[in-house]
C-alpha cells in the first residue's frame, strides 16, 4: 500500500469506529470493489 491509500484506511477505520451500522460497512466495502 503506498502512503494515500493508507490514509484513506485510517479514515475508514475513524468513521467505522463511530458508525459501525451494516450500511456504513456496506458502503465502504462497495467503494474498496
Amino acid at each position: 500500500m503506498d502512503d494515500m491509500q493508507k490514509e484513506i484506511w485510517r479514515e475508514m477505520v475513524s468513521k467505522m469506529n463511530y458508525a459501525l451500522s451494516d450500511d456504513c460497512i456496506k458502503e465502504i466495502q462497495l467503494e474498496m470493489c
